[in-house]
């Protein structure tokens, strides 16, 4: 690998010659490549990681141009898929290294193929169902793993190490309400929150990686808009975590929603009994601004364009205008955030 590219971060006294040879060997897996997946990705690539997998299910939309920096109006035009995108623009920038971009939705069925064998896994995600899955291989595989989440002006990340941190489920012990989630299309989002937090994440996972003893070991937290940071060391909610004690529930599928496609009326069923049914008055409050929202005490209706989400009392989720599993789960996540 050509060194003269990396000779400003090679006088960086925190990675030198040495960290930057780890560097250039390390294998990293980025699921999510929107804007906290973009931003990594390109600094992690222009900083000479060696191999880099890039997973992400969706397609590029005009909306994600605000805030997404890897791409451009000609890849929206195309109608690529996130992961071949960025594959392009990553390869565009630097050739000497590997990048893989897969198109797929990261679930219990590939996640352990898809991270066997990585050094780091980075979190790009907009959704909390999959970072219990992250956690589950992360904890299975001791692979490390950088949490990160951005929405409207706030941020925070976290490093979680097997057997050196708290795991995120014991920080976090249960999927939250889906009244309470907050996403960039229901709150917005500023372009330069996500910047600052995969600019943090990609610190961290260099200082991971180079083996450098000055990790954080904290969740670090901002509210750019109110020029507000903080941190708090990463303590434990709870006693006995199931997933520290080898009960990887997410990764065998056993909290997995339920998806069935509705026969004849281009509609998707997702259900997660594992989720707490939602109060549906928050929620209607919550979606109201983002499109029509009908709602009494069964079920709450929200349309949005051509697509329709018909949520039930018990947590049961209709999606109509697709008959597409991905096209929903997206369509749940930037709405729902699940």
């Amino acid at each position: 690998m050509e060194t003269s590219r990396y000779s400003r971060q090679m006088l960086f006294w925190g990675i030198g010659t040495q960290g930057q040879e780890k560097l250039g060997e390390s294998f990293v897996v980025l699921v999510g490549c929107g804007a906290l997946g973009s931003t990594i990705a390109s600094c992690l690539i222009r900083a000479g990681v060696g191999h880099l997998r890039v997973i992400d299910r969706d397609f590029l939309e005009t909306t994600n141009l605000q805030r997404q920096l890897l791409f451009t109006e000609e890849d929206v035009a195309a109608g690529l898929p996130k992961a071949i995108a960025a594959q392009h623009r990553l390869r565009a920038i630097n050739s000497e290294v590997q990048i893989e971009g897969i198109v797929a939705d990261f679930d219990h069925s590939n996640a352990e193929e898809l991270v066997r064998g990585a050094d780091l896994i980075l979190d790009g995600l907009d959704n909390f169902e999959t970072r219990f899955l992250i956690n589950d291989v992360s904890l299975k595989l001791r692979i490390p793993w950088i949490y990160g989440g951005t929405v409207a002006s706030l941020g925070m990340t976290a490093n979680f190490i097997p057997g050196q941190t708290p795991c995120f489920r014991c920080y976090q012990p249960e999927l939250p309400p889906r009244e309470s989630i907050q996403t960039c299309d229901t709150a917005g989002i500023i372009n330069s929150a996500p910047l600052i937090v995969g600019a943090m994440q990609s610190a961290e996972a260099i200082k991971i990686l180079v083996g450098s003893p000055d990790i954080s070991r904290d969740l670090v937290m901002f509210d750019l808009w109110k020029n507000i940071f903080s941190r708090a060391p990463l303590q434990r909610m709870i006693d006995r975590c199931p997933a520290c004690e080898g009960d990887y529930n997410f990764l065998r599928g056993e909290s997995v929603a339920k998806v069935i496609r509705l026969c004849g009326q281009n509609a998707v069923q997702i259900w997660n009994p594992a989720v707490a049914p939602p109060s549906l008055l928050q929620l209607a409050e919550r979606l109201r601004p983002s499109g029509e929202v009908f709602v009494n005490e069964y079920l709450l209706r929200f349309r949005i364009g051509e697509m329709e989400l018909v949520l039930f009392y018990d947590g049961r989720m209709v999606v109509r205008g697709t008959a597409e599993v991905a096209t929903a789960r997206s369509f749940l996540a930037r709405y729902i955030g699940t």
